[in-house]
């Protein structure tokens, strides 16, 4: 409970979204090119990342980032609502690393986004 305050609290923004159909028109107006051919380009893109990510592959675009896969191993672990011990699997996880190019980009791109506050120690 106190987990799911502070998630919402601090860390939970709104904001907008840009849908694949939207993402697909604006790189067909960038490039007048055909909606249709843009969406197939982008569509064997990610296809190639995945392909490429489950190879073990890193898949690198310099200055903007890179895509791996990593294992995260398995574990104990309990069931919060139970407090049972339990034991976790290890799974495979998508990760993004950003570039240079893209995080100094980023730097004051949401000026009025509520940053987090310091948790204080309780007395």
């Amino acid at each position: 409970m106190l987990l799911s305050f502070l998630v919402t609290q601090f860390f939970s923004v709104n904001m907008p979204k840009l849908k694949t159909t939207d993402v697909y028109q604006k790189v067909a107006e960038r490039t007048a090119m055909q909606k249709k051919d843009i969406e197939r380009i982008i569509e064997a893109l990610l296809d190639l990342i995945t392909t490429e990510m489950k190879k073990g592959t890193e898949v690198v675009f310099t200055g903007f980032g890179s895509f791996l896969a990593k294992e995260r191993k398995s574990r104990a672990g309990f069931n919060p609502k139970t407090k049972q011990r339990m034991h976790v699997e290890s799974v495979t996880i998508a990760k993004f690393k950003a570039g240079k190019n893209l995080k100094e980009a980023l730097k004051g791109a949401l000026p009025d986004q509520k940053q987090p506050q310091a948790l204080t120690p309780m007395q």
